[in-house]
């Protein structure tokens, strides 16, 4: 029955027949139990994984460094390759339109 509690799947009229004072008050007592047994869990999970990411910042620094000078080196100026990519776009229009004349 506590399981459905948590699932909030249960009859509360069986609560309060069977004890129609006591039973509402370890129904409260045992679903706040829970949450706070949840929300620990929660904030424990939440402060493991940021500690994790702390701690490993330090040590992705140097990879970040050196993807972000891969990528400049790659993709540096653009515009310094723009007329080259104009005439393979002439070129390939200029394939298609002799293939299809």
């Amino acid at each position: 029955m506590l399981f459905e509690m948590i699932l909030m799947k249960f009859n509360a009229y069986e609560l309060t027949n069977v004890a129609p004072i006591l039973g509402p008050i370890c129904f409260s007592l045992f679903f706040l139990f829970v949450v706070l047994i949840c929300m620990n869990m929660f904030i424990t999970i939440i402060s493991d994984s940021f500690r994790i990411v702390r701690r490993g910042t330090l040590h992705n620094v140097e990879s970040f460094e050196l993807s972000y000078e891969q990528f400049r080196e790659k993709y540096s100026n653009p515009f310094e390759h723009f007329p080259d990519k104009i005439d393979q776009l002439l070129n390939a229009i200029n394939r298609v339109s002799v293939i299809y004349k």
